[in-house]
């Protein structure tokens, strides 16, 4: 038990991203693909509705070519709202928590970017004057 929750506290992020993917792949990709292969012939259709009455008619057309609406932008898309919160908030505590863990080991390791996450723990040396790049004339 103690391994599956500690498996799943180091990768719920990628794990949420990977679920992300999936809908948005389903409800944006395959759904609407699966709809337009599967559409009705429209002269089949004309000729079974030729003898309904025209409301009936326009029913039957409207049922026959309805064009996909995507599940997941439903209610003013807030299924993507609240995923990209999430990831969001996950990728930006990730210096964070690297930095945490490197403070409690006592070790610092940099990531190549000055100032942001583990590198802004690294000692800042300064230039002499020397060292600076001069302007050409």
């Amino acid at each position: 038990m103690k391994e599956s929750y500690e498996w799943l506290a180091a990768n719920w992020k990628a794990g949420l991203a990977f679920i992300y993917s999936l809908v948005v792949i389903f409800d944006f990709i395959v759904v609407p693909s699966w709809i337009g292969l599967h559409r009705p012939d429209l002269f089949k259709v004309l000729e079974a509705v030729k003898t309904l009455t025209p409301e009936m008619q326009q029913l039957a057309l409207q049922i026959a070519f309805r064009s996909h609406e995507a599940f997941t932008l439903q209610g003013s898309g807030l299924f993507h709202l609240a995923f990209g919160a999430l990831l969001t908030g996950a990728a930006v505590t990730k210096d964070q928590l690297l930095l945490t863990r490197e403070q409690k080991k006592g070790v610092f390791v940099t990531d190549g970017h000055d100032g942001v996450g583990a590198s802004a723990m690294k000692p800042k040396v300064k230039k002499d004057e020397d060292d600076l790049p001069r302007p050409s004339v």
